[in-house]
């Protein structure tokens, strides 16, 4: 019974431990986020419906202004299916990367990362080149250039970047990291930054 009673114990104790630690975890995980200003994160495949869930209810925590949060859903849905439609890892036939949503006094920034491939990196790398060009009426005339395109050209219904810079009145904010030697995968990172009060 002695025995069996200091395994228990033994057993009780060492639980209790992991306790802790997995609390020591969570609260430094928490610090790091308060320190670095973030609001939230995911990592993990794209489903549209936990990226929809997570959108609305961030959106009403990041402001108080109805039409800032709506500018806010929008901007995170475009970058949320931007890693769907470009991710080279795949889960569950989803897409996968990160997303994380940086709040400030005045303002808060959305930032996805994921992994894509050398045609991906040109394809994107161009087209925000171009966007970071125009000004505002161009940029209107482009997104609706697109949006006429027929469904079966490459560039139809890839409005998400275009929409984005319109929205936030910004340019728009990436780099790409090379993952290995002969340049054929990238860590593409972008982000999108939004004034929590009205223009």
């Amino acid at each position: 019974m002695k025995n069996f009673y200091s395994i228990s114990m033994w057993q009780e104790k060492d639980k209790i431990q992991k306790i802790k630690e997995k609390h020591q975890e969570v609260s430094e995980l928490f610090k790091i986020m308060r320190d670095n200003n973030i609001a939230g994160s995911y990592v993990g495949p794209f489903d549209k419906y936990i990226l929809i869930s997570m959108a609305q209810s961030l959106k009403n925590k990041v402001t108080n202004s109805i039409t800032q949060s709506k500018k806010f859903f929008k901007i995170f849905i475009e970058l949320a299916s931007n890693i769907s439609y470009y991710s080279y890892e795949k889960e569950h036939g989803q897409g996968s990367g990160i997303i994380m949503i940086n709040e400030y006094d005045n303002y808060f920034t959305i930032n996805t990362g994921n992994i894509i491939n050398s045609n991906s990196k040109e394809h994107i790398q161009n087209k925000c080149e171009l966007i970071n060009k125009l000004n505002h009426e161009e940029l209107r005339r482009l997104r609706r250039y697109l949006l006429h395109l027929p469904a079966y050209n490459e560039n139809s219904g890839n409005v998400g970047l275009v929409q984005i810079s319109l929205i936030a009145k910004t340019k728009l904010n990436y780099f790409f990291i090379p993952l290995d030697n002969e340049n054929s995968k990238y860590f593409y990172i972008i982000s999108g930054t939004l004034s929590k009060s009205l223009d």
